[in-house]
């Protein structure tokens, strides 16, 4: 299981794609950071006259140099960078909801290859019974005992299990091809073998993760991604008032000029840009976010609502198909043990093999009842375990 799931998480395209994402992010919020930084433009300009100047003035050169600091205040309010901040951690957990859910089609392809494997131990079992009770009729018929209907019911039942055989055999095959797609492994059906571990392991209550004192579903993959979008909502608000922020400008500038004689020139400048004439566009804009940004914290709550719902009604089910687990353990320990009955009353000529092979038909269906609530418990708990995913030690 590890190695599939190592596997899986090293070959998925999706996830390689997600953690090519996460960087391009990371590429972004830091070229949005670095447009934070004030513009600094410095420029040297040397002219020289072609003509020859009148008597007593300079040589016809001309020096001019410039620097000027500018700086877009309305970037530090609305900074897309904090914006940019938010794809990053988005993106990564997108990567991580990505391996999580990779993980839960791993395991659900993972268990049910194990649920089958079960059923063709039980199903070989049960052929060699069958072929052994075949082989005790025959010898009776053989002996000119009148067993042609035992024989009868006994090939119904041995061609009933050839049925359910093919038809088990066909989804053996198709989650090993679902599983071999995941994990870019070849797996045989010899790989999985019924392990006591691994069941008690998956039919144990799965429990919360994270602390004792219970974690919030806020607190998962799912719950921070739709906090995310409220986050995206309330930084898009920042910096959409009626009034821009103005762009500041300051600058020295140094100018000599040989022409008239020895003439330096410098000047200091300071500049503040205000666009005064767009309130309306940005007042409609500013009341646009502010109502996109109260639409998305009902949604906030809708989505975490039923969050909160989904994890509801998966305790209850996963509960449900513990119990009837359990009940149909009952159920085939008491079928095993009417089996038992019936072989020794078989044995001791109180009962015809008709009748035997009629408690060892109820044996049969009481292990379907089992495999059946224990496939139920397997899903639910893969999709409860899904659902906490990103909470834990």
């Amino acid at each position: 299981m590890e190695a599939c799931v190592d596997s899986a998480l090293n070959n998925s395209p999706a996830v390689a794609s997600l953690r090519a994402k996460v960087q391009a992010a990371g590429y972004a919020y830091a070229k949005d950071r670095r447009g934070l930084l004030p513009a600094l433009a410095l420029s040297d300009q040397e002219n020289y006259a072609t003509y020859k100047p009148a008597a007593g003035f300079g040589d016809g050169t001309e020096n001019i140099a410039n620097g000027e600091f500018s700086m877009d205040l309305q970037k530090w309010i609305a900074s897309p960078a904090a914006l940019s901040r938010v794809d990053v951690r988005r993106n990564r957990l997108l990567l991580a909801q990505a391996q999580a859910l990779l993980l839960h089609d791993v395991t659900l392809a993972y268990d049910k290859v194990m649920v089958l494997r079960r059923k063709a131990e039980e199903r070989r079992q049960a052929a060699s019974y069958i072929d052994g009770h075949i082989k005790d009729i025959r010898r009776l018929r053989s002996l000119g005992l009148d067993v042609e209907l035992d024989l009868l019911r006994a090939g119904s039942q041995r061609t009933t299990l050839d049925l359910s055989a093919a038809t088990q055999d066909a989804d053996l095959q198709n989650s090993l091809a679902a599983l071999r797609s995941l994990c870019g492994m070849r797996l045989q059906p010899r790989d999985f073998q019924p392990d006591p571990a691994w069941l008690a392991s998956v039919t144990s209550d799965p429990g919360v993760p994270g602390s004792p004192l219970g974690p919030k579903l806020e607190d998962t993959l799912k719950g921070r991604l739709i906090d995310l979008d409220l986050d995206s909502a309330r930084l898009a608000t920042r910096g959409s008032g009626p009034i821009a922020a103005p762009e500041f400008r300051a600058g020295v500038n140094h100018a000599f000029q040989a022409m008239d004689p020895a003439t330096p020139v410098d000047q200091i400048y300071a500049s503040l840009t205000l666009n005064a004439f767009d309130w309306g566009q940005r007042a409609a804009e500013g009341h646009q976010r502010a109502s996109e940004l109260a639409a998305q914290r009902k949604d906030t709550e809708e989505q975490l609502r039923q969050l909160r719902l989904t994890a509801d009604q998966l305790s209850v089910d996963i509960a449900a198909a513990r119990k009837a687990y359990a009940i149909s353990a009952a159920l085939l320990h008491d079928a095993n043990k009417g089996l038992q009955i019936a072989e020794t009353y078989y044995r001791q000529g109180k009962i015809k093999e008709t009748d035997l092979l009629s408690v060892f038909s109820d044996f049969l269906a009481a292990q379907d009842q089992q495999n059946t609530a224990l496939q139920e418990i397997l899903d639910k708990r893969v999709e409860w375990e899904a659902l906490w995913a990103g909470v834990g030690p």
